[in-house]
């Protein structure tokens, strides 16, 4: 991990909170390894290892959690070019969608009030806009 880290803070394709955020999702998924796969070698992360992090992640805002695994398949990427994995374990692994948020529009009698709280012609033609 700490040589990928490397590689991406001399890599002008990657900001510095990028790098940030991309250290902190690694020491966290090799921390879940060292609780449930104590010894485990790199070669040795199956799809199903790592389908196993995404259940333990699964309660973060999907952003959050595509973030993680995004970081995941950028390093494996990483080590398959190196030829130090045989293929990218997150590559099958369906990302979470981010859930579009409900629209909320505003009933007639909230836009009534609105105008009615306005102070004057020019927030009542601000608001009406």
């Amino acid at each position: 991990m700490d040589a990928f880290i490397h590689h991406i803070t001399r890599s002008s394709e990657y900001s510095p909170s990028a790098v940030k955020a991309y250290r902190i999702d690694l020491t966290q998924f090799v921390a879940f390894l060292a609780d449930t796969a104590p010894g485990i070698a790199v070669a040795e992360i199956t799809p199903r290892v790592v389908q196993s992090y995404a259940e333990h992640i699964a309660d973060l805002k999907p952003a959050t959690v595509g973030r993680k695994l995004s970081a995941l398949k950028t390093l494996f990427d990483w080590l398959w070019l190196r030829g130090e994995v045989a293929s990218n374990p997150v590559q099958a692994l369906k990302r979470p969608r981010n859930r579009a948020e409900e629209t909320r529009w505003v009933t007639a009698e909230d836009g009534v009030a609105l105008l009615a709280a306005c102070r004057d012609d020019r927030e009542r033609a601000i608001l009406a806009t």
